[in-house]
């Protein structure tokens, strides 16, 4: 491996380490929007315990699953996984056109975490790391 390649690798795993801060900084108001939607529209109360999973960072890094919209926070499997565990039948369509929270949309905490995953996708095939 030459210099140049070796440096593009180093920096993309620093850029990397960036990324993953700032998914898990914009997770948070996601997950709390989330409990929120569980316990006021589906009347599941959702206990400190059972929040901690969504609060494990390097599951947010996970690749996006493409059978979820862009609107749809199942579209993060960790998110996904949390709900399925619920069994909380949820239609694919309920996460469109619904009540802002804290002033944001599922799109405006949804869009910006979906960004730098698939920036981290990226940075992850030019490191080359699983």
């Amino acid at each position: 491996m030459d210099q140049d390649s070796l440096q593009k690798k180093m920096h993309a795993l620093e850029q990397m380490r960036r990324v993953e801060t700032r998914i898990t900084e914009g997770s948070l108001p996601l997950i709390r929007h989330i409990i929120h939607e569980l316990e006021n529209e589906f009347h599941s109360p959702v206990a400190d315990s059972d929040q901690l999973i969504l609060h494990r960072g390097e599951l947010w890094w996970e690749d996006l699953d493409p059978l979820f919209s862009s609107e749809d926070p199942r579209c993060f499997p960790v998110v996904r996984d949390f709900l399925a565990q619920r069994a909380i039948q949820i239609p694919l369509t309920h996460f469109k056109n619904r009540s802002t929270f804290e002033g944001r949309s599922w799109v405006d905490l949804i869009k910006p975490i979906r960004e730098q995953v698939q920036k981290r996708m990226q940075l992850r095939h030019i490191a080359g790391t699983p």
